[in-house]
């Protein structure tokens, strides 16, 4: 089993290699043990590449999960999964802020964690007005 350490510096290696290939459009990082402390990390990641399906599925990022929303509001995803990585209310709350504004994601996957109807409703208010989302 990899420790956290090793994580960062995979993701820190992921990174390096991203921002020089601009041909990467997709990236699976599903259930590879991404947690909280790995949110600055996979941010940048995010941010300097080319991707534009995401799949970080079945990860916890725990606080950090406004970090990973923020990074793809600048970014080219188009596509991201968030399934399974126990998304609570407030975690919830704060995809929708950060994705207010942003016109290039198209779908997003937030299947199978464990915010409440009233927060799906609240989310859903707050991206009334994002125009790119076309499946959620």
């Amino acid at each position: 089993f990899a420790t956290s350490s090793d994580i960062t510096v995979f993701l820190k290696y992921i990174t390096e290699g991203i921002s020089r290939n601009s041909t990467l459009e997709c990236l699976a990082l599903g259930d590879c043990c991404l947690g909280p402390e790995h949110g600055y990390h996979l941010a940048l990641m995010i941010r300097v590449s080319s991707i534009k399906r995401l799949d970080l599925s079945l990860n916890n990022f725990g606080s950090a999960i406004h970090l990973v929303a923020q990074a793809v509001l600048h970014s080219k995803v188009t596509s991201l999964s968030l399934a399974e990585c126990s998304i609570s209310d407030h975690k919830l709350h704060s995809i929708g802020i950060a994705l207010q504004s942003n016109v290039s994601l198209g779908c997003l996957d937030i299947y199978g964690n464990s915010f409440s109807s009233l927060s799906f409703t609240k989310f859903l208010q707050l991206l009334i007005y994002n125009f790119g989302l076309q499946l959620l």
